[in-house]
This record gives C-alpha cells, sequence and structure tokens, in this order.
C-alpha cells in the first residue's frame, strides 16, 4: 500500500530538514504536492505572478476556476507573529477571500480574512520534525484535505 499524502509530506519536509542548510523555499515542491494529492485536478503553482495586494507564494486552482491562496513561512517559524504582520494583516488578509498560511507544519485558514480552521500536520522539536499533537498524522488528513480541496464557485467566494 503507498504511504499516505501526509506521510509523504512529512518525510520529504524531514529529508530537506537534514541537509542543514534549508530554507523556506527549499520545500516549496514539498507544500505544493501536498493539496495536488488530495483532489484530482488540483494544481498548485508556486510563485505565481504578483497580483494588487503582492505576491502569494502559490495559488491553488482546480481546473480554471481559482480556489485560492497559500502563503509558506519557513518550518516551525511562529503563525501568531507572522498574522500579526503587515503583509498579513494590511495586504493578504483584506484582499483574499480564501488563503492558508503555513509554516509547512501547521495550516491556518482564513476567509475573507477571518481565521477559520487549523490543521497540524506535525511540530518541531530540536531541528527535528515529529508527530501531530492532534493524534496520528492520518487524524489530521481531513481536516488539511478540506483546507486544499474546496469545490466550485462557493471555494472561490471562500465559502466551503
Amino acid at each position: 500500500m503507498p504511504a499516505s499524502p501526509i506521510t509523504t509530506y512529512l518525510a520529504r519536509l524531514r529529508a530537506d530538514l537534514q541537509t542543514g542548510d534549508a530554507t523556506e523555499r527549499t520545500h516549496y515542491s514539498t507544500l505544493r504536492a501536498l493539496p495536488e494529492s488530495f483532489t484530482p485536478g488540483v494544481t498548485a503553482p508556486v510563485e505565481p505572478k504578483r497580483i494588487a495586494c503582492g505576491a502569494p507564494d502559490f495559488h491553488v486552482r482546480k481546473g480554471q476556476l481559482l480556489i485560492g491562496y497559500v502563503e509558506a513561512k519557513d518550518v516551525g517559524l511562529n503563525l501568531d507573529e507572522v498574522a500579526a504582520s503587515a503583509q498579513l494583516k494590511k495586504r493578504y488578509l483584506p484582499a483574499l477571500a480564501n488563503l492558508i498560511l503555513t509554516n509547512y507544519l501547521e495550516f491556518r485558514w482564513y476567509v475573507n480574512g477571518a481565521w477559520r480552521a487549523t490543521a497540524h500536520l506535525g511540530r518541531l522539536s530540536d531541528g527535528r520534525v515529529t508527530g501531530s499533537r492532534e493524534g496520528t498524522q492520518e487524524a489530521a488528513r481531513p481536516r488539511a484535505s478540506a483546507l486544499f480541496a474546496a469545490r466550485g464557485r462557493r471555494a472561490a467566494a471562500g465559502v466551503l
């Protein structure tokens, strides 16, 4: 039986971190594969062209329908601090109806600027990725896949 998308994702993060010189961008290909693995037809191009509010790291599409955006910060970075930054508070949250903010282990879903849900796929402890406190990684899968697997026009409007 093939490994689950979350198990594969965390294994790739661990491998990248073991090099000792990983940066936020090192993990882009790993993150890109996550939403694409949950729902057929979903794509997550890296660093799409700039939009009026800035340049989120990814946009997520199903076919031609834009589902939302992903802003990634370095592994383990405190998302409370990021969420309080001008980039998020003044630019992205007011402008992007459907946004996921992540440090590669915690995923925060914002709809119309409001924090709607969180999924923890793991934790960073002593420089190593460990399993999620929410239980097994597979217990986090339904929430994580729901963050990325929005469907139809309701998703584009930020309603799932």
